[in-house]
Formats: C-alpha cells, structure tokens, sequence
C-alpha cells in the first residue's frame, strides 16, 4: 500500500475495490465550475472558480497519457458518477450571451447570490448544462463510503 503517481496523478493504492474514490487537486484555485442557463431568448453562463476541495465518485477513474494538467478533466461529464461534491470559497464571474438589458443582468446576478440555482429555477432559469473541471496535479484517494 501507498501511493504511486502517473503524469502528475497522484493515486492512493488500497486493496478494497468496493470503495468510492475522492478526486482532489494539490493546488489552490484548480477546480472551475461552468454552468449555463437560459430563459426564454436569454443565456447566462455562471462561472465558478474555488479554492479548493473535492468531489466523491463510484468508479476509480484512471487518467492515461491523455490528461494535460493545465487542460485538466471536466468530472462532471465523465465515466463516473459523482456521489458527492464539496467545495470552498467561491469566486463568481456572469457572462450574459443575450441583449439583457442591465437592470436585468443586475437582478438576476442578485437572484443568484441570494438563493443559488434554486432561485434562477423558481425565477424560470433552466440550467442546460454543468462542467466541474479539475486542473493541474491530482490526487485520488480510496474511501470509505
């Protein structure tokens, strides 16, 4: 047991298959979050970058020659499913893709930090899509679930 690392993944060896595994990046400011909306005519794309932490997944997920850390993997549209998300200090960044006007932007971004996606799915909004990429190294740990 230990841990062994193959282009810049760390894996953490462990000999229970039946566990999940807990994907992680070694440095700050690594995990981005892209969510976009739309409304009616209107789109708007969320971005999120965070601090840190880390997401849980099913299946041990193996990166070949193909991961370039600074491209990084989008853990939400992989093989995987993720049981479990955690992350810390959000920063956010608004892209509007539509003529709305900015009294609009300003109440929707508003919406958003004070009631998260629920407040944009109450208000209309409907999330279209969700990437969760994780760049640079990584870490990949067993777990008990």
């Amino acid at each position: 047991m230990g841990t062994f690392n193959i282009d810049g993944v760390d894996y953490d060896e462990s000999d229970d298959d039946d566990m999940c595994h807990k994907i992680s990046t070694t440095e700050s400011n690594k995990i981005v979050e892209i969510n976009k909306w739309e409304k009616e005519h209107h789109q708007l794309v969320i971005t999120t970058t965070y601090e840190s932490g880390y997401v849980i997944v099913d299946l041990e997920p193996y990166f070949d020659d193909s991961y370039k850390e600074d491209e990084g993997i989008d853990v939400n549209n992989s093989d995987f499913w993720i049981n479990e998300e955690n992350f810390e200090n959000p920063t956010y960044s608004y892209e509007f893709l539509s003529d709305t006007p900015k009294s609009q932007q300003e109440e929707i971004v508003s919406i958003y930090e004070n009631e998260s996606e629920d407040g944009l799915k109450e208000d209309g909004w409907d999330l279209k899509e969700k990437e969760i990429w994780f760049k640079g190294k990584l870490k990949i740990e067993k777990i008990e679930w």
